[in-house]
């Protein structure tokens, strides 16, 4: 059975649009039509007392960030008509109906968040954060990487590490658990921020040293070719004789 959406649901849906995004691109009204659409189709018990215009608003809020638009979060939750807790809980639970909740990665957070100048240095605290732990330097609980506070953690210490501007609500909004807990996991992240890009800048100069010196050798190796071929051609070249010299000058001098 396919649902389609009726004449008055689209007008609302535009209207929505245009209240929290500010945008009227096609693209993102096709993205919220579609998940209005599947959630019609699948939506479950725990979804049953809310409204159309909540569900409306929370697969527009989906669409904007699968698409990266900017959405405004605090018009949201007033237009869904229920408590910001609520609309946190809601929003999960449609991604999940959807098959949305797919683990978000640091590369795709920076992008939604324009910060892809710490995406690296995120990504290799993650990393590093996982290694400590596993080595027994730290005492944490196991680490589900799937679960997206890593992932916010990792770039909101990145952007503190590198002083880059970040919507810090956003990301408390992303990682799922409480802003106190994401600013706790964040600073054990940035407390090896320090350490973690030393270590890359060293291997970045052993890296440079090696390139040199094999560039170094490469072109000690090409002169000592070419100085070897020069020497070929002179053996191989015809040592010419004092008649044969003559007889080419007088015909050049003839010439002239």
């Amino acid at each position: 059975m396919n649902y389609v959406c009726s004449e008055d649901e689209m007008k609302l849906l535009n209207k929505l649009q245009e209240k929290l995004t500010l945008e009227t691109s096609e693209k993102l009204t096709r993205k919220g039509y579609e998940y209005v659409r599947l959630l019609k189709l699948k939506r479950g018990a725990g979804l049953v007392n809310m409204s159309d215009t909540c569900a409306m608003v929370i697969c527009l809020n989906l669409a904007a960030d699968k698409l990266a638009y900017t959405f405004d979060k605090i018009q949201a939750v007033k237009l869904a008509a229920v408590t910001k807790k609520n609309y946190a809980s809601l929003y999960h639970t449609v991604e999940k109906v959807l098959g949305l909740d797919k683990p978000v990665t640091v590369s795709e957070l920076c992008v939604r968040l324009a910060c892809t100048e710490v995406s690296e240095l995120a990504q290799r605290l993650i990393d590093r954060y996982v290694r400590n732990r596993d080595e027994g330097l730290i005492k944490c609980p196991p680490i589900d990487l799937s679960h997206p506070m890593y992932a916010c953690a990792a770039v909101l210490a990145a952007c503190k590490y590198r002083k880059v501007k970040v919507k810090r609500e956003q990301l408390v909004d992303l990682s799922r658990i409480k802003a106190k807990n994401l600013d706790s996991l964040a600073g054990e992240l940035a407390a090896l921020a320090e350490s973690t890009e030393r270590q890359t800048s060293q291997k970045r100069g052993h890296h440079l040293i090696d390139l040199v010196e094999q560039m170094v050798k490469e072109s000690q190796n090409t002169s000592v070719n070419t100085e070897e071929n020069k020497e070929e051609e002179k053996e191989e070249k015809p040592k010419e004789s004092f008649a044969e010299w003559k007889k080419r000058m007088l015909s050049k001098a003839g010439n002239t």
